[in-house]
C-alpha cells in the first residue's frame, strides 16, 4: 500500500509540474492582457484541484493497467468475465 501510496504522490507531482505551465498561461493573459480579475476565484481554484487529482487518478489507473500487460513479453491478452489474464502459450504470465 505504501508504494502505491508513493506512487501517486509522484503522479500527482508530475501531474502538477505538467498543468503548471497551462494554468500560469490563462492567469498571465486573464490578469495581464485583458487586465480583468479572475471571477470566481474561489471555484476556479477548486475546479483545479479537482482536475489535478482526476488526471492523477487516471494517469494512476493507466500505468497500472498497463504494467499487468507489459509483464508479458509475448502473448495475448484476454478478457474474460471482467477478469484480465495474461497468457504466453501455455504459460500465464500474469494474473488477474
Amino acid at each position: 500500500m505504501t508504494s502505491l501510496l508513493q506512487t501517486f504522490v509522484d503522479v500527482i507531482r508530475d501531474t502538477l509540474r505538467d498543468v503548471m505551465p497551462i494554468v500560469l498561461t490563462v492567469l498571465g493573459f486573464q490578469l495581464l492582457v485583458l487586465r480583468r480579475s479572475i471571477p470566481n476565484l474561489r471555484r476556479v481554484a477548486i475546479g483545479f484541484v479537482y482536475v489535478t487529482f482526476g488526471m492523477a487518478l487516471f494517469l494512476l489507473g493507466l500505468e497500472q493497467a498497463s504494467r499487468a500487460f507489459a509483464s508479458c513479453q509475448r502473448g495475448s491478452a484476454v478478457v474474460y468475465r471482467e477478469r484480465a489474464t495474461c497468457v504466453a502459450g501455455n504459460k500465464q504470465c500474469a494474473r488477474a
